[in-house]
């Protein structure tokens, strides 16, 4: 099989052109973003230019092209400031307090189908190593019925969220960005 020195030279430019493209991607990637706006912004411009000139009519778009960005992000961050508003008030103690009794019925159905054996409920592990009760809110084990062989699935519910220490100061001889 005889190579061919053009598919060699098409191999290679391709290369070059890939890794110059991979070393300079962000500035390909903006120079693809302005683009795509003067694709979506040239027909306003081709409009807007019959009515106003030129130089109004880009300054027009732009300025459509800002409302719209500024709109978008009126419309998005307000819910997901929302959003993360509740979940900061959100008290984890009681939703594991109140996922305990589903999970626990979720517990005995899986023992009565033979899916989970009885040594690894709640009540067991607790009994086996009560150091770790308190830690060890819920744990399922459970059991493949076909094979008897125990699957490593373990679900745990923690009910002790680490609590965040603040940062100490930081002395000013180590301090990088006050230091003389």
């Amino acid at each position: 099989m005889k190579i061919s020195y053009k598919y060699i030279i098409a191999a290679v430019t391709l290369l070059i052109i890939g890794a110059v493209l991979y070393y300079f991607s962000e500035i390909v990637t903006y120079i693809l973003m302005a683009w795509v706006v003067s694709m979506i912004g040239a027909p306003i411009v081709v409009y807007l230019r019959k009515y106003l000139g030129k130089n109004l009519a880009a300054i027009v778009t732009l300025s459509l092209f800002i409302t719209g960005f500024i709109g978008l992000v009126y419309i998005f961050i307000p819910p997901l400031i929302n959003q993360v508003d509740n979940l900061s008030k959100v008290d984890y103690n009681k939703v594991v307090d109140a996922l305990h009794e589903p999970l626990r019925d979720w517990e005995h159905w899986l023992v009565k189908r033979k899916l989970m054996v009885q040594e690894d409920t709640l009540d067991q592990v607790r009994h086996i190593s009560p150091d770790t009760a308190a830690l060890i809110t819920h744990s399922i084990t459970l059991d493949s019925s076909v094979t008897g062989e125990r699957i490593n699935i373990d679900i745990h519910l923690n009910n002790h969220i680490k609590q965040e220490q603040p940062t100490p100061p930081i002395p000013p001889e180590d301090d990088f960005f006050h230091s003389t």
